[in-house]
Parts: C-alpha cells; structure tokens; sequence
C-alpha cells in the first residue's frame, strides 16, 4: 500500500497513476505531503515505540527472572484474538527511518503545535540505552562463569536492521561494538 500527496492536485493525481501502474496494495492520496509525511513518521514511530515496549518487557523479565520468550509466546496467543501487534527485544532498531522519523515527529510537534511527546521520547530513551544495556548484560552472564569479557574472543554476526541489506546506518549492534571495544580489542564484526 502507498500513502501519496502532491504540491498541486495535477502531481497528486499523476502520482497516484503512477504507483497503480506499478504496484497491486491500495493508494492512499493525501490531501498534501505534509499529510503523507505525517503518515510515513507515525508509523515508523508507531514501531518505535513497539520495539521500545518489547525492549522494556526483556527488562521487566531479567529482573524477575522471567522468560521472555515464554511471556512473547502467551501475548502472542492474544494476537487474532485483540489484533495486537508484536515487536520483539533487541538491542534497538536500526536503519534510517524507524530511528530517525521519531526524532522529526518530536521536535515539529514541540516546536510547532506544542504537543507534549514524552511517550515519543520515553520510547527513545528506551531503545538508545538498549546497546549499554545488553552490554551490562553479556558482562554479568560471562562473570556468573568466572570468565572475564576482557579475555575472551568476541564475534558479533551481522549489522545491520534488516536480513539481507547492507544498511548499517543507525546500528545498534555498531554502538554495542564499540562499547565492547573499549573492554576488549580481540572483537570482530561480521556484515552478514
């Protein structure tokens, strides 16, 4: 599916063609690209604050001594039920839009509409701290087997946001290498 707007109701109308002459999903025009935009950011926001959810239910489960993928598996028995939608843990999102849209969506709606956003920056702050986190985390699990991060031998399988793309802008597996190198310099990094 493909949210469009235009300058004038000419280019609106010739961009809606177009995208029917190549894709089958639904066109959706706009009444302006601010409006398209507002689309496009909401819902890489709208994930944004998914990942940061999930991210914060992995906390919520190591300090409980949870599974979180036990607790992932009963919410995803709610899914048909309430048509949720799940994201799952990491070590944050990546890529350009996903991270960046949020930051666009918070300071316009600050600046311009004076619209409180602290859920939009509450979900960054979240997902930002996610590569400190995780690093704390493998620390504390290779320490509980009298082993020390700074001796071992580190590989960290794939970097970017997505399977099969080279993308690596906004990597949060780049930001938790560089954190373990500051401990470690026999790290290696592989871009799957």
């Amino acid at each position: 599916n493909r949210v469009c707007g235009g300058t004038s109701e000419t280019a609106l109308d010739r961009t809606v063609k177009f995208y029917k002459s190549i894709i089958e999903g639904k066109i959706i025009p706009m009444k302006s690209i601010e409006e398209a935009e507002l689309v496009k950011v909401w819902e890489n926001s709208m994930r944004n604050i998914s990942i940061a959810q999930a991210n914060l239910l992995a906390i919520i489960c190591d300090r409980y001594g949870f599974s979180v993928k036990r607790i992932l598996n009963g919410l995803n028995s709610k899914i048909e039920q309430f048509w949720l939608s799940l994201a799952y843990p990491g070590i944050g999102p990546g890529g350009h839009c996903i991270p960046e849209d949020i930051h666009y969506l918070i300071k316009t709606s600050n600046d311009d509409i004076k619209v409180n956003m602290g859920l939009l920056k509450e979900a960054v702050k979240i997902n930002e701290n996610m590569p400190q986190y995780a690093f704390n985390k493998m620390v504390k699990e290779i320490d509980k087997d009298n082993n020390k991060i700074e001796k071992m031998k580190i590989l960290i399988l794939g970097i970017s946001y997505k399977a099969n793309s080279n993308d690596i802008r906004r990597s949060q597996a780049l930001v938790l290498f560089n954190e373990l190198k500051k401990v470690n310099n026999n790290i290696a990094i592989y871009l799957s």
